[in-house]
């Protein structure tokens, strides 16, 4: 059996602010947005992800809080410029969660920052 990653699911907090940090930090697109009588839900989807999409979900009348760093741990994304990508969330004003990247798998870098409702993302150096 194949597995093959699909979406992410987000909790959020304020739908039109993630939505916008998605589309305006990380470049998804809204694919689509519902409502049902319990919650708000977004899909986003990125060029550069076929098949892969970022679901955000807003508890309209929520029953329980969610933990800082939520179900999801990070969501990553590789980089082909690896400075190139911080300088940009520098300049974007996007805080890191650490001072010096990580060096992971075959030396690549990687470094975590937080999204509009705390969840962790990182961004890695592609592979080679």
């Amino acid at each position: 059996m194949m597995f093959t990653p699909e979406h992410t699911g987000i909790m959020v907090s304020n739908m039109d602010e993630s939505i916008a940090f998605y589309e305006e930090i990380l470049g998804f697109t809204l694919r689509v947005k519902s409502k049902t009588a319990t919650k708000e839900i977004a899909f986003l989807s990125h060029d550069r992800l076929p098949g892969f999409e970022v679901e955000l979900l807003l508890d309209l009348d929520p029953k329980h809080s969610y933990a800082e760093q939520g179900i999801v741990n990070h969501l990553a994304f590789s980089v082909d410029d690896y400075d190139q990508a911080m300088a940009e969330l520098q300049r974007k004003g996007i805080p890191f969660l650490a001072d010096q990247p990580t060096i992971g798998e075959g030396g690549r870098r990687a470094i975590r920052f937080a999204g509009p409702n705390k969840e962790v993302l990182q961004i890695v150096e592609k592979k080679d």
